[in-house]
């Protein structure tokens, strides 16, 4: 059986333990057996690098180095890694090697314009502090999961 971690925390406003649940469904729905952390201890762990699929849920957190060190190699050795919005981009601002493995760092809207946005863990309606997302968490991962072979695992 496939196996992933998700590791959730930080800003509130992402809602990230309720990212946590919606993804942890998914994922159970396509097969994988989910662990769900609420620490990046759990970066640290020395078998991270027996599973298939990492999806941090941090937003504007902090990383240790020896929890840092241990995620980049696990993905480097092939673990997949997925994530959605700030729940990935916006994970470490302290950790450069975080956002050169995931690719980049979120940064404010030029215009400085923030939208109303229905969160599509929740519903609610409430002021967000980052911009309109184009596509909620659900249909990203619905069709990751759907497309991707999360190195080589099908």
């Amino acid at each position: 059986m496939r196996e992933a971690l998700i590791v959730w925390g930080g800003w509130e406003g992402h809602e990230p333990r309720q990212g946590a649940e919606v993804v942890k469904d998914m994922l159970e729905a396509a097969g994988f057996g989910v662990r769900v952390e609420n620490s990046t201890a759990a970066f640290a762990d020395p078998n991270l690098k027996d599973l298939s699929l990492i999806v941090p849920i941090v937003t504007m957190s902090t990383i240790e180095k020896d929890e840092l060190a241990n995620l980049e190699a696990a993905v480097r050795g092939g673990v997949g890694l997925a994530g959605y919005h700030g729940g990935m981009g916006d994970s470490f601002r302290n950790a450069p090697l975080y956002q050169f493995m995931v690719g980049g760092q979120w940064v404010a809207p030029k215009s400085g314009r923030y939208f109303e946005n229905i969160s599509p863990v929740t519903g609610s309606t409430r002021l967000r502090s980052q911009p309109r997302c184009l596509a909620s968490a659900s249909n990203f991962f619905s069709e990751s999961l759907r497309t991707s072979s999360f190195c080589g695992l099908t």
